[in-house]
């Protein structure tokens, strides 16, 4: 699911993908990271867990599902924020 924290080993992250895209070996996922600073909108802070994160859109990679634990936890809240972190990457505005 679209926004849903996932975690691989003890790195959370955030699924990126859109639900539209059928089932693949691998999934569009980005870490998310406490203690590092602020990149502007490219790192948006999301809460989770009571902790504040930091997500690194600069590192999103695909993931091969089998390697992640889906918590059914969704961060879609912060969906505005994730999307112009995309944006600025790719685009620069």
């Amino acid at each position: 699911m679209q926004f849903e924290v996932v975690r691989a080993g003890s790195q959370f992250g955030v699924v990126l993908e859109s639900d539209i895209m059928p089932p693949e070996k691998s999934i569009l996922v980005a870490p998310l990271f406490d203690g590092i600073p602020s990149v502007g909108k490219l790192t948006p802070e999301i809460a989770y867990e009571g902790v504040n994160y930091r997500l690194y859109i600069c590192a999103m990679q695909t993931v091969y599902r089998s390697e992640l634990v889906f918590t059914g936890d969704e961060v879609s809240e912060h969906r505005d924020a994730i999307i112009a972190a995309i944006d600025l990457l790719v685009t620069g505005i």
